[in-house]
């Protein structure tokens, strides 16, 4: 790869990261987890040369003060030129999604019949839900604001 086909790889990677950058920073919150009332903390970081977003979710069970944690990596695809999402969680799960700017956030682009997940930009700082389709309930939906 010459320099400047290297500098363009970057260029592009910055710019198609860009819709996301908001969540950068630390931030608090509360809502409820399947059926659960939870509070949590959201750690955003910009990782490498900035073109990768590391998200670190933790949410406690308010009542049992039951702790999990959620781990993405969040980066511009070059060749299939989109946004992607690569989400760890407990017991070994593993999830590689497309994530598609919306005109308030973002949303992780999943497959049928399962949970989709959209983030909202709110006055005091973003929301965000997961429910599956033709299902009354949320299964997760969080507040967040800047810690």
């Amino acid at each position: 790869m010459n320099d400047d086909s290297w500098a363009e790889q970057g260029h592009k990677a910055h710019q198609g990261i860009e819709p996301i950058r908001f969540l950068i920073g630390s931030w608090s919150g509360e809502g409820q987890s399947h059926g659960v009332q939870v509070k949590g903390t959201l750690v955003v970081t910009p990782i490498l040369d900035g073109t990768w977003l590391q998200a670190t979710e933790t949410l406690t069970e308010i009542e049992s003060n039951n702790t999990s944690v959620d781990l993405c990596f969040y980066r511009w695809h070059e060749k299939a030129e989109s946004l992607q999402v690569f989400q760890f969680y407990e017991h070994a799960h593993l999830s590689t999604l497309l994530v598609e700017a919306t005109s308030n956030g973002f949303r992780w682009v999943t497959g049928p019949l399962s949970p989709q997940l959209v983030f909202s930009k709110t006055d005091a700082g973003f929301q965000y839900e997961s429910g599956t389709e033709g299902q009354p309930e949320s299964v997760t939906q969080m507040s967040y604001v800047r810690a």
